[in-house]
């Protein structure tokens, strides 16, 4: 029935490499043998790829040419930004070895508790370098990179800019103050404009009682009056609660300064700020990171023997190389 056809049953048909002849094992894995209980393999392990297992139903040509309008069709790179919005980092870390991108994947730790790594795509997916069945080099070597580990690479480099953060909060503290105040006398003519409006709608409704006017008259009349009060209102609600801020409105001032300070000072995590202001960050080979920001035209690199999967350190010295020397 044309019912059970879904978008994903189209899309697994057009994807499944068995049509073509290879096999992909380990596309699952058991974590626990006691439960027996199956999850998908996003790189926990390695897949094994078997290209020419099998006579295959198509010609290789034809599945490749439809991966590549796959391709082709998927989403473009504004609606990928939006999907990708969840984490600060997705799309952004890129692999230095084979250039693909990072993807983040859950780990466990030996006291079971969890937390997330990002690792390339290429060697999620295939995992070590190694030749295929059909003599093609596919996984990657580069090492992973854990995410509080890029948290604080990345607080590290705005600690390390160099910024008037106290101009910088000044100048938003009062745009913030400048949206916040009530202009003078605003409330009292909204009050005076929601009686005329009533003053009005009871007059008219004088006139239907006593019948100088038709109901066809009275309805579109009464509606629009009751319209113009409902406006007046929300505006006058809105003006109330904003009046109420303003009872703690340098406290609000002090404590928004107290956030912008610890953000702009490396000390605070927000990842709205840091989502806006990161280009990308590449990973190497030799577990280096080079960090870049947007519209500055340079380089943090961060060079560490160690893989970034181990936990980082706060006191560990790491050289940072920027337009203002040593860090």
């Amino acid at each position: 029935y044309m019912k059970d056809w879904s978008n994903v049953v189209i899309l697994r048909v057009l994807r499944n490499e068995k049509y073509c002849g290879d096999l992909i094992q380990k596309k699952t894995f058991t974590p626990d043998y006691l439960t027996h209980e199956k999850k998908l393999n996003r790189g926990e392990e390695e897949l094994v790829i078997l290209r020419d297992h099998h006579e295959p139903i198509i010609d290789r040509e034809l599945f490749e040419k439809a991966q590549a309008e796959l391709a082709r069709r998927a989403p473009n790179d504004e609606q990928k930004a939006k999907h990708s919005n969840r984490y600060c980092f997705s799309g952004k870390i890129k692999c230095g070895v084979c250039g693909h991108s990072f993807v983040a994947r859950s780990k466990k730790r030996q006291d079971d508790s969890t937390y997330k790594a990002w690792r390339c795509y290429e060697g999620a997916r295939n995992g070590a370098p190694h030749t295929d069945k059909a003599g093609n080099a596919v996984g990657c070597s580069c090492p992973s990179l854990n995410d509080e580990d890029a948290k604080q690479l990345m607080k590290m480099v705005v600690k390390n800019l160099q910024i008037d953060r106290d101009g910088v909060i000044g100048n938003l503290t009062q745009i913030i103050k400048t949206a916040t105040q009530e202009p003078d006398g605003k409330a009292e003519r909204l009050e005076a404009k929601i009686s005329q409006l009533t003053e009005k709608k009871r007059r008219l409704l004088s006139m239907y009682l006593d019948r100088e006017i038709s109901t066809e008259d009275f309805k579109p009349m009464s509606e629009k009056l009751e319209r113009e009060i409902a406006t007046h209102q929300s505006g006058l609600a809105a003006l109330e609660k904003q009046a109420e801020l303003q009872k703690n409105r340098e406290k609000l001032l002090a404590d928004m300064a107290a956030v912008m300070r610890g953000i702009l000072s490396g000390d605070q995590w927000e990842d709205a700020f840091y989502s806006q202001i990161l280009e990308n960050i590449f990973v190497n080979g030799d577990g280096g990171v080079n960090v870049n920001l947007r519209l500055l035209p340079y380089t943090w690199g961060f060079s560490r023997q160690e893989h970034f999967g181990a936990s980082l350190p706060t006191s560990v010295s790491i050289p940072v190389t920027s337009p203002y020397g040593q860090l």
